[in-house]
């Protein structure tokens, strides 16, 4: 359990690092930072996670396009996509009762 609280953690910190990359127009290094979040962040089915995923993947695809990397971009976008769709089930789930996150 402490390790999951580790990296979470850690996830985090990454995530609001890319974060300010990105605000500072640091494109390349935030789309570095939000896959390093991602990689650290213990994978969940649940709706907390699956909305820092999607938005994560929204700001790739943003840094992607702003980078001119337009498949990249359209890559990213898709997962967003994806995700919110998942989150969509998630919460569906969670509000009919089946699904306790």
């Amino acid at each position: 359990k402490l390790s999951h609280i580790f990296f979470q953690k850690a996830a985090f910190t990454e995530k609001n690092k890319a974060f300010e990359e990105f605000k500072q127009r640091n494109y390349e290094k935030s789309l570095r930072l939000f896959r390093l979040a991602l990689l650290l962040h213990p994978a969940q089915n649940n709706s907390s996670w699956v909305k820092i995923k999607r938005s994560i993947e929204s700001h790739q695809a943003d840094a992607s396009f702003k980078l001119q990397k337009y498949t990249q971009a359209l890559e990213f976008g898709e997962q967003s996509y994806q995700s919110n769709s998942t989150l969509n089930v998630v919460s569906q789930r969670s509000t009919d009762g089946h699904l306790l996150n």
